[in-house]
C-alpha cells in the first residue's frame, strides 16, 4: 500500500519540522515493508487548486491513504470526496477539511487565540498595547486562533490590539 502527505505550505519551522516528522516515520515504514511508498507533496505556492490537482494525480497514482494539511477547510472537499469514492482514507490535520468523510485532528485553535490573551493578561497586569502577528492569510487556523483572540480580549477592557498583521508563522 502507498500512502501520502499532502502539504500545502514549507515555508516556516513548524512546517519543516512536521515534514521532518514524517519522514523519520515514513522512511522507516517503507524500508522495513510496512507501506510500499509515503511521500511528502508540497505546493509551491500555498494554493487550493493546486493541491486538489495533487490530490487528484495522487488517487490516479493508487495511493490507499493521504494525509493532508489542507490549504482551505473546503476547497479541497470535491477532491476529498473524489478519494473516499475511491477507497482512499483520508485524514486532514493542522488544516482540517470540513468534508465529513474524511477523518479529521484538530486541535482547539480558538482556545488557543484565548490562552494567548490571557497569557498576556496575566503579563501586562490586564493593561496596555497588543500587535497581533497572525499566521497565513486565509487559513483557517489562524481564522481560528485570531476569533479565540478577539473574543477573549473583550474580558479585558485594558487591553487593546493596535495592531494586527500576518507574518505567516515564520521566525522573521
Amino acid at each position: 500500500m502507498k500512502v501520502a502527505l499532502s502539504n500545502n505550505y514549507a515555508g516556516n519551522s513548524w512546517r519543516q519540522t512536521m515534514l521532518k516528522s514524517w519522514a523519520e516515520v515514513a522512511d522507516p515504514a517503507v524500508k522495513a515493508g510496512i507501506v510500499a511508498a509515503a511521500p511528502t507533496f508540497t505546493t509551491a505556492e500555498n494554493q487550493a487548486t493546486e493541491q486538489a490537482q495533487q490530490i487528484q494525480n495522487l488517487i490516479l497514482q493508487g495511493y490507499k491513504a493521504i494525509a493532508i494539511d489542507a490549504a482551505s477547510p473546503t476547497a479541497l472537499n470535491g477532491v476529498i470526496k473524489q478519494a473516499c469514492a475511491a477507497g482512499v482514507t483520508v485524514v486532514t490535520f493542522d488544516g482540517i477539511a470540513t468534508e465529513p468523510c474524511a477523518y479529521r485532528i484538530a486541535v482547539d485553535f480558538h482556545q488557543l487565540g484565548a490562552m494567548q490573551i490571557d497569557y498576556m493578561a496575566k503579563r501586562l497586569n490586564g493593561k496596555g498595547n497588543l500587535l497581533e502577528i497572525r499566521g497565513l492569510a486565509g487559513v483557517s487556523v489562524d481564522d481560528e486562533i485570531h476569533r479565540g483572540i478577539t473574543d477573549e480580549i473583550k474580558k479585558y477592557p485594558g487591553l487593546k490590539i493596535v495592531g494586527s498583521v500576518h507574518g505567516d508563522w515564520t521566525q522573521t
